[in-house]
């Protein structure tokens, strides 16, 4: 991967091709470019994709004198490399998360994943962002602030419903899980912000693994669990990201 000095030239993407040539480059440092680091070789591929690029093809990995979200997001899983077993396995983790969270906070809300899961970008050491169309009442404030690894902040008052009874705030689960409980316009709001979301049921046993595997089967990909290992097997041909129009999977000649 080239790197040079930020410009201001218009921002541009490199081809699949280059993509994916960076990320098995990444790979093959670590000695990682194997069939058990498939979703770990599309996500790199995917930030790859999103850098800018100046007018000489060089990438630039900052943007006004910052490091960009995806070349953080490289670092990040470069030094955390991850299996597609492992990806499942936080996949796991999460709706277990979900369902204590749910079950303390009232299982009539409408709850909304968006972010890297539902952009078809998800990893082993991705979050999970939720919007949640519901509200707190004080004592489910103070119960979930008492569950471990658990914080509750109330939203500032602007963004209160103006009930004391009802009120609107972020849970988090340290930097894990990150929900929003609010509702109305403020709800209407976030959900367009979003850029794309899911509505999901967190009773529902594996509603995560459901939507990434929904995901992978749409783009062409294979999985199958066996022995407690999860095998994702890429597709055949090539196809248009769905969240990535600038990127087409490349895939190598037989």
């Amino acid at each position: 991967m080239n790197i040079s000095a930020p410009t201001a030239s218009p921002r541009r993407y490199a081809s699949a091709e280059k993509n994916y040539a960076a990320a098995d480059k990444l790979l093959d440092l670590r000695d990682l470019n194997d069939d058990e680091h498939t979703l770990l070789r599309e996500n790199l591929a995917c930030y790859h994709a999103q850098m800018p690029v100046d007018e000489a093809g060089h990438h630039q990995l900052h943007s006004n004198g910052r490091k960009s979200r995806w070349a953080e997001k490289t670092m990040r899983d470069m030094n955390q490399p991850y299996t597609d077993t492992q990806v499942f396995g936080h996949l796991g983790k999460l709706e277990k998360l979900c369902q204590e969270l749910s079950l303390q906070s009232g299982p009539s809300h409408t709850w909304h994943v968006f972010g890297s899961l539902d952009k078809n970008r998800f990893g082993a050491n991705s979050d999970l962002d939720v919007l949640v169309g519901g509200t707190l009442q004080p004592s489910q404030v103070e119960q979930i602030s008492k569950m471990p690894g658990w914080t509750v902040e109330l939203l500032p008052t602007q963004l209160q419903t103006g009930d004391p009874q009802r009120l609107h705030a972020s849970v988090r689960f340290g930097e894990t899980i990150s929900a929003g409980f609010i509702t109305g316009h403020h709800l209407a709001e976030a959900l367009k912000n979003s850029g794309s979301h899911t509505l999901v049921d967190p009773q529902q046993p594996g509603f995560l693994t459901h939507i990434v595997t929904r995901q992978l089967s749409q783009r062409g990909f294979e999985i199958t669990h066996a022995g407690g290992r999860v095998e994702v097997l890429p597709p055949t041909e090539a196809f248009l990201h769905p969240h990535e129009p600038d990127w087409t999977r490349h895939v190598a000649a037989p």
